[in-house]
């Protein structure tokens, strides 16, 4: 069995080891955001300069219209 002594200090050392776990999951947060936003911001300036100097070509459009027939909603009427 636990002593008295032990029992006492127990709760405020799981105290402090789940204060010390909040703030290494804050501080492993705030790191893998910030290379999150590095890496957004150089992909970013990567499409940015892509777009800037080498622009796309023109959509390809067709050289003749395709005709079709167009049905009106009072065709299917009885």
């Amino acid at each position: 069995m636990l002593n008295s002594a032990l029992k006492k200090i127990l709760p405020f050392v799981s105290a402090g080891v789940l204060i010390a776990f909040f703030f290494v999951s804050i501080v492993f947060f705030a790191y893998v955001l910030f290379w999150g936003l590095i890496i957004a911001c150089a992909l970013f300036v990567a499409a940015w300069i892509k777009k800037r100097f080498f622009p796309q070509k023109s959509a390809h459009t067709p050289k003749r219209r395709i005709k079709g027939q167009v049905y009106e909603h009072e065709d299917f009427k009885s």
